[in-house]
This record gives C-alpha cells, sequence and structure tokens, in this order.
C-alpha cells in the first residue's frame, strides 16, 4: 500500500492551452502536478515502488479544501463535523483527480490507465490537502 499526503488546495486538471505551434498544459496545473510528485517523493524517498504494468490499481483520494474564512462560527462548525459538503468550489473532482493521476504516472504505476477502481470525496477541513492511497486491485 502507497499512501502520501499532498498539502494546499487541490487543483483541477485544466485544458490543454495552444498556441500557434503547440498544445501546452497551463502553468497552474504543472505546478499542482509538480506539488503532486514531490509530495510522493518525500514520502518514499529512494523508493519508487512502481505497480507493474499489467497491475490493476486501486486510488483513494480524499479532498479537504479549506472552510471559508467569511463563514460565520455556526456554519463553520457545521462544516467540520461534516453537515456541511463543498458543492461548488474548486473544480469537479474528476479533474482534480486527473491532476493527481497523471501526475503520478511513473512513479507509482506505469500509467494511471491502470487504475480500476477510483474512490474520491470532497470535504470541508481547517487546511486543505490531498489524502491519496493506492493498492493493488486483486
Amino acid at each position: 500500500m502507497i499512501r502520501f499526503v499532498v498539502e494546499g488546495t487541490a487543483v483541477p486538471k485544466q485544458r490543454p492551452r495552444i498556441s500557434k505551434r503547440q498544445a501546452y498544459t497551463p502553468k497552474k496545473t504543472r505546478d499542482y502536478e509538480e506539488r503532486v510528485r514531490r509530495a510522493f517523493r518525500s514520502s518514499y524517498y529512494g523508493f519508487t515502488p512502481i505497480f507493474p504494468k499489467d497491475t490493476p490499481v486501486k486510488a483513494y483520494i480524499d479532498i479537504v479544501q479549506q472552510i471559508p474564512k467569511s463563514w460565520s462560527n455556526s456554519k463553520t462548525i457545521r462544516a467540520e463535523r461534516g453537515e456541511i459538503v463543498p458543492t461548488s468550489r474548486n473544480g469537479d473532482l474528476d479533474n482534480i483527480a486527473k491532476s493527481i493521476l497523471d501526475a503520478l504516472n511513473g512513479l507509482v504505476y506505469e500509467d494511471d490507465c491502470q487504475v480500476t477502481v477510483l474512490f474520491i470525496t470532497k470535504r470541508y477541513g481547517v487546511d486543505p490537502y490531498a489524502a491519496v492511497r493506492f493498492e493493488e486491485d486483486y
């Protein structure tokens, strides 16, 4: 099992931009994908646990978004308890998962097409982060 935490706000994968000569990934997406790789490498320094090419992989991603500072005390407490969940802030879950899974190609698995089960949640918390876990899908 592989597990690690990416500190900070999760960034959804943005569509490629097209210039006159080429397509490129926007800087915000590139920066977040690099943050994901650094978080993984800091947890598994000097060791790259790549799942072999034909191995199916389960991925679990828990996204915690920061509670807005403008919210009242009672609303903040309700969000901390899980009574209020994010439904409109910081991108779609599938695009956030895409950023994380793409960033880990060649590190956790050969290619993210090996992911056969994806379980992702989004909730509020005091500090934003993404908790990521992988295991073999038997």
